[in-house]
Formats: structure tokens, C-alpha cells, sequence
């Protein structure tokens, strides 16, 4: 006979956004054709990680809620700068949905597979995002 182990059900869940984060939201479609779901998130992320954010979304019923968890409200601005300044129509700019820090997960565990790589391939790609970070990298040593 196998004896069950409890589990132990009152461990801290680790937080990915705290109450003081500075977040940007924006919100796309599930619905709309693939190229188009893409180039809009691609977009959103890539402004982003050239302010060291954090890449976080959920799901809901009709659209993927992307959030980009950022270091501080200057940065926070400049995100939302690019994005105005480099529109994307299938991206809906949004108020930090309420509940929102509770229901963010990394994007890679809510976005299809399909998606996932292909927003990745183009980061990696992308000359703006590479410098970014190879700066990062250059100002920690």
C-alpha cells in the first residue's frame, strides 16, 4: 500500500508583479490572422526589453492581455512613447486591467508555441534590442 504524502498547501506563491511594479498594457485579438497577432506583439515586447522590462501576459476570453512589467515610471513612459509614436492598429493600449497582477504569467507559458517562436526569432533579430542589451550586459561589469 502506497502512503500519500500531504502536500503542504500554504506555500508562498512567487510574485511576478509586486504593488509597487510600474506596468504597460495592451491588448490584441486571439482571433486575427497569425502575421498580423505577431507583428503587434512582436512590437509591444520589443519596446519592452529595450527598457528592461518583463515580458508577462495572460489570456481571457477574446484577447491575450500583454503586460510589460517595467523598472520605473520613466521607463514606463517611454515605452508608451514608441508605441504612439510607432502604431500598430491591431494593438489596444489599456489601463492595467484590475486583478492583473494576480493573473500574469511569463508569456512564454500562456502564448501558442507557434507564436512564441516567432515573436522570439524576431527579438533576437532585432538590431534596436541587441544593442539594448549588449549595453545592459556592458554597464553590470
Amino acid at each position: 500500500m502506497k502512503i500519500k504524502s500531504k502536500k503542504n498547501r500554504n506555500t508562498p506563491k512567487s510574485n511576478l508583479v509586486e504593488p509597487t511594479d510600474v506596468l504597460v498594457c495592451a491588448r490584441v485579438l486571439k482571433e486575427m490572422p497569425d502575421e498580423r497577432l505577431e507583428d503587434a506583439t512582436y512590437l509591444f515586447f520589443k519596446f519592452a526589453l529595450i527598457e528592461d522590462g518583463r515580458l508577462l501576459g495572460y489570456s481571457n476570453r477574446r484577447d491575450y492581455v500583454l503586460v510589460a512589467n517595467l523598472l520605473d515610471e520613466a521607463s514606463a513612459g517611454r515605452v508608451r512613447e514608441n508605441l504612439v509614436r510607432n502604431p500598430v492598429s491591431d494593438l489596444r493600449m489599456c489601463e492595467t486591467p484590475a486583478g492583473a497582477a494576480k493573473r500574469v504569467k511569463p508569456w512564454g507559458l500562456i502564448a501558442p508555441m507557434y507564436l512564441k517562436h516567432a515573436v522570439n526569432a524576431r527579438l533576437s533579430k532585432d538590431p534596436d534590442v541587441l544593442m539594448a542589451v549588449l549595453q545592459k550586459c556592458g554597464s553590470r561589469s
